[in-house]
């Protein structure tokens, strides 16, 4: 099945590297000024949808694009009515995430196996995509996780 955004659903914005290097999470597991494709891609979620959420939206991810020359990069956000929470607990064996053998720790997994998790969890719920954004860590030997996802 194909999905497509519309303009009502999306909207994009060009964000200064500056505001981007001091999101909550954005550098975590490097350099601060590290672009997108080099980030953890669990933390890359997570400060996109800091950075809509600031914006008024319920969550985005970026884009690809990046004008090193002046300093931004692209982001999609989504509408706060086209996007729902899910959150479920990273030990729920009704979901593979990702294949991994940690699955309580989502910022050690690949961009594909965030995407896979993301599309189990919010495709089981109704939805036809979404990513992963969340982790609170329990201390009790799994994670609950926090999926974006839409229609």
């Amino acid at each position: 099945m194909k999905f497509v955004f519309s303009s009502d659903m999306i909207v994009w914005f060009d964000i200064p590297n500056a505001e981007l290097y001091n999101t909550v999470g954005w550098g975590n597991d490097r350099s601060n000024e590290d672009p997108p494709g080099e980030q953890i891609y669990f933390w890359s979620n997570r400060a996109a949808m800091f950075l809509c959420q600031g914006r008024g939206y319920k969550t985005g991810f970026f884009t690809g694009h990046q004008d090193r020359a002046n300093g931004l990069t692209g982001l999609f956000c989504l509408a706060n009515t086209n996007v729902q929470v899910v959150s479920v607990a990273s030990n729920d064996t009704r979901f593979s995430f990702g294949g991994r053998t940690l699955p309580g720790v989502p910022i050690y997994w690949l961009w594909y196996e965030s995407n896979i998790a993301a599309n189990e969890v919010c495709g089981y719920h109704g939805y036809q995509t979404g990513i992963l954004s969340d982790m609170s860590v329990t201390g009790q030997g799994f994670s609950w996780l926090g999926f974006r996802c839409w229609n």
